[in-house]
């Protein structure tokens, strides 16, 4: 651990270097100076109260590594925290210093530790317990994006359990800084909290979305939450209302004061020092206070809470707009700089559910098993840290191509590290829900009684399915597996398969041909419509792997068009500057190297085929003088099964920071194409639905997507690994305020390093990532066109092979049964918010609301339902059970959470 003295310097010196570079700012005093000689503030005379918001941002990793930031938090920050506390003592009460946290943060620096003082211990209670320091209700900025809403509704924990133990209400807002965007299940997820108002601060200088500046932000499942967008970290830096940059309008500096025309009666002056940097000085909380009283004389200005501000501003019932827009990150493809990463958290995320709803049941059904409680919510804790905004170190990389190469081998191990840190975080996760597997199974093995030479096999989906299943390197269709529960299958005589000359595989639904040379599908035709889905287009045939390396003036433009340009620039005409943390400053000029989209050639062909699939592989020689380097296109086709499988795989990539981005290219034999993603919660037509300044180029999906063509035909794609997707044409380094889609082409993102900091700038080895692919038609229902295939592949039947014939386990067992399709478990268990009882929450996903019945694993075990909200809160009369069942009206998209009892 570094020496906390030398750690605070650090930490001082990288907010001012930071400060002075990108924002042209100083103290908050110097900053009151400069806004009183600039400009005179026009006095708004709707305000009658400001609520002023202390608050730091909060990077995790960013500036230094995690562990040293959380002793860093524990310590000298809150030490200076408690030392502005106590310096605001002699203020009057209105002016005392208050400071809120992230809930994750705060529960750190709340816990017991090794190390901690006795002193500092009753300070923090006596702060905590009487509202001088806070939590707001989100463990810290998340990128709900690429989140389940599962994993950010357990991220809200922290801020719940921490309110709960001090005897005090859980927070009713919450904040998220530095991410331009957040997706509409975030909307969702808080607003089924009983989370009132959000405040998004956007990152300077990164692009703004635009939107009314306060408004209802309307969930997928309807649900509505009052949400603050600003152009910045916080109200009280910079203007407050994104549109009014384009009108030129003068910047105003840091301070408390609301702009002119806010035309409410309270203003949230929310203050949000720079990255890691910690609270405000004494002086400079004085500096600001003094400032306002001068320039709005009997207004009453206050510090508090973001809670505060809502209570306030919505007992007088305001006119607010409404905004449904989607907003997809412009920062989501960051999340594509770790694609091993990535992989297991897509895969994470649904397991821990499988395993949860598992265990929980095994109990019911009489068995006695250790608690996975406590696992469960590491896991799930390590998930959203994962995907918590930061994903490594602050340092940067200037040198390209053969200046790279002889760098000296352990120059950047500290980054490289920080980047392992965030890596790890669902290497966590994903090994304490692999052992929870291993251990669920292994209990059924020990519990079922079943007939020799059979295996048991478990459906985590409330609704009973067939599919392919491996156990023991044997592959076995199970049929008819019941909802939530198992069966014991037959196993039949292994069979390796045979290889075949054939150059195409072929089953009752399609027929695949395939062009060896390039690695692509030549054709892919359906045998019920005799359609040739595959396609050639913009030079890229259906299943090609595609690579791109970009230049500097590339990376130049980009960041012109992206960035925003402050109104110092605009007056200086210094437009030109570009954000180095979004430039590639260094980078080769396109007249010495120019971009270039190139794909493999030379590949080889070989088929295999088995009792149960058809596999084609093709395999693509590396081209190390053209940067490309070996892959290999596994395609499958299913006895019986109207879906391929494609699996696309990365060989030994070579280590370089040189901008680019790997892709599988998917174009497809539409016309008049439709497109629909399907999000972590909703489905987004992107022709109509995202919002002006959002990332109309790459975004991720939940489940997958659909074009649609004349007639109600179509194609589904289901990316099962990695979730970013470009329509059209490929999305790095793109940025367009009015693009739409036209191009029936899907890219899948396989890796990408277009961030300058805190992401990863090269991602060496192997890897793969899985697609399911699946066409439709007009007669298809809406839940099958989709969530229903994308489900059953993202939630596969598990297997083991049974140990005891007398088990005391029928060989046949249901477990949570749900009257339709298209809604998952996605908690069954201990619930962590403290209710006493099972924790049952359903989510529905296809988006159809209705009542549906729900039974549970065993009649007699449950007599009553109360419906709480995501953090545990009772929100309806208790349900009577009857006999093994209760019916329930759920919400499109919406999430039901139960305690039984």
């Amino acid at each position: 651990m570094k020496n906390h003295i030398t750690l605070r310097r650090r930490f001082v010196l990288f907010s001012l270097l930071f400060f002075t570079a990108f924002h042209k700012n100083l103290s908050a005093q110097s900053l009151v100076k400069q806004n009183r000689e600039s400009e005179a503030v026009q006095r708004n005379q709707n305000v009658k109260e400001i609520i002023v918001v202390f608050k730091t941002h909060f990077d995790l990793g960013y500036t230094h590594r995690v562990n040293d930031l959380v002793q860093y938090y524990r310590t000298d920050m809150i030490d200076r925290g408690l030392k502005t506390m106590e310096s605001s003592q002699s203020s009057s009460k209105e002016e005392q210093f208050r400071w809120t946290a992230p809930g994750w943060v705060m529960s750190k620096v709340m816990e017991p530790w090794e190390g901690q003082t006795e002193e500092r211990r009753k300070k923090l209670d006596e702060a905590f317990r009487k509202g001088r320091f806070l939590t707001h209700a989100l463990p810290f900025t998340i990128e709900s994006e690429i989140c389940e809403p599962e994993v950010i509704t357990r991220g809200l924990g922290f801020a719940s359990n921490l309110s709960r133990r001090y005897q005090l209400p859980i927070p009713i807002a919450a904040k998220v800084t530095d991410m331009p965007s957040q997706a509409g299940s975030l909307a969702t997820v808080l607003a089924n909290a009983g989370v009132k108002f959000l405040h998004i601060g956007c990152n300077w200088p990164s692009g703004y979305v635009e939107t009314p500046g306060l408004f209802w932000w309307e969930g997928p499942d309807g649900s509505r939450l009052l949400t603050f967008y600003s152009s910045n970290y916080g109200t009280a830096t910079g203007l407050s209302y994104p549109h009014k940059w384009s009108k030129g309008e003068k910047y105003v500096g840091r301070n408390l004061i609301p702009p002119a025309d806010w035309p409410y009666k309270v203003w949230p002056a929310i203050l949000v020092t720079m990255d890691n940097s910690g609270p405000p000085k004494p002086s400079e909380v004085k500096a600001l206070f003094d400032e306002v009283r001068k320039a709005m004389p009997g207004v009453r200005v206050r510090t508090g809470s973001m809670d505060d501000f809502v209570k306030d501003f919505l007992a007088d019932n305001p006119k607010i707009p409404v905004f449904k827009k989607e907003m997809p990150d412009t920062w989501v493809h960051g999340a594509m700089c770790d694609p091993g990463g990535f992989k297991l958290a897509r895969a994470t995320a649904p397991l821990l559910a499988a395993d949860e709803l598992l265990n929980t049941q095994m109990r019911n059904w009489g068995l006695t098993i250790p608690a996975i409680g406590d696992s469960i919510a590491k896991a799930y804790e390590k998930m959203a840290l994962y995907a918590e905004h930061t994903w490594g170190g602050s340092a940067s990389v200037k040198e390209y191509g053969s200046d790279f190469k002889k760098l000296p081998a352990g120059k950047f191990a500290n980054l490289e590290a920080s980047w392992e840190d965030k890596t790890n975080y669902v290497r966590t996760a994903w090994n304490i829900s692999s052992q929870i597997k291993q251990d669920n199974l292994k209990m059924l093995a020990q519990s079922v009684k079943a007939a020799p030479n059979t295996a048991i096999v478990y459906n985590p989906l409330p609704w009973a399915r067939s599919g392919l299943v491996e156990v023991n390197g044997q592959q076995i269709w199970a049929k008819n597996i019941p909802a939530g529960g198992y069966a014991t299958v037959p196993l039949v005589s292994k069979e390796t398969g045979s290889k075949s000359s054939n150059s195409f595989i072929e089953n009752k639904f399609y027929k695949i041909t395939f062009n060896a040379s390039k690695g692509t599908i030549q054709s892919l035709v359906d045998k019920r419509t005799g359609h040739d889905w595959a396609a050639n287009l913009s030079g890229n045939q259906t299943g090609a792997y595609v690579n791109e390396r970009f230049t500097y003036e590339q990376s130049a433009k980009y960041t012109s068009d992206y960035q925003q340009h402050r109104a110092w620039e605009l007056e200086q005409k210094n437009v030109d500057w570009l954000h180095p943390g979004i430039n590639k400053p260094g980078m080769i000029s396109e007249k010495q190297v120019p971009y270039r989209k190139a794909s493999p050639e030379g590949g080889s062909l070989s088929v295999k085929i088995s009792a149960l699939q058809q596999t084609a592989t093709l395999e693509m020689p590396a081209d190390t003088a053209n940067h490309l380097p070996a892959t290999k296109l596994v395609v499958t086709l299913t006895d019986g099964q109207p879906y391929l499988d494609l699996e696309i795989t990365i060989l030994n990539k070579a280590k370089d920071n040189w901008p680019e981005a790997d892709w599988l290219a998917l174009p497809f034999n539409i016309k008049d194409p439709v497109f629909k993603v399907y999000r972590q919660l909703g489905v987004m037509n992107p022709a109509t639905d995202i919002a002006t300044g959002a990332n109309k180029n790459l975004y991720a999906v939940g489940q997958g997507l659909t074009i649609t063509g004349t007639g109600g035909k179509g194609i589904a794609v289901a990316p099962l690994d990695h979730p970013l997707i470009s329509l059209d044409t490929t999305g790095i380094w793109q940025f367009s305020r009015d693009f739409v889609p036209k191009k029936p082409i899907v890219y899948i993102n396989l890796y990408n390093n277009q961030w300058n900091t805190n992401y990863r700038y090269w991602y060496p080895g192997s890897w793969s990532s899985r697609v399911r692919i699946w066409s439709f038609d007009g007669h298809t229902s809406k839940q099958d066109q989709m969530t229903v295939p994308a489900l059953e592949a993202r939630n596969p039947l598990e297997a083991v092979i049974p140990q005891n014939p007398t088990g005391k386990l029928p060989a046949l067992q249901k477990g949570i049964t749900l009257s339709r399709k298209g809604i998952t478990v996605t908690a069954y268990g201990k619930d962590n918010d403290g209710n006493k009882g099972t924790l049952l929450r359903i989510w529905e996903q296809a988006g159809s609301s209705g009542l549906v019945t729900i039974t549970l694993p065993r009649k007699g075990v449950f007599s009553k339902a109360t419906p709480i909200n995501l953090r545990g809160e009772v929100s309806g009369k208790p349900i009577s059970i009857l006999g093994g069942k209760f019916n329930w009206n759920v919400k499109a998209f919406g999430p039901s959470s139960f305690i039984l009892n």
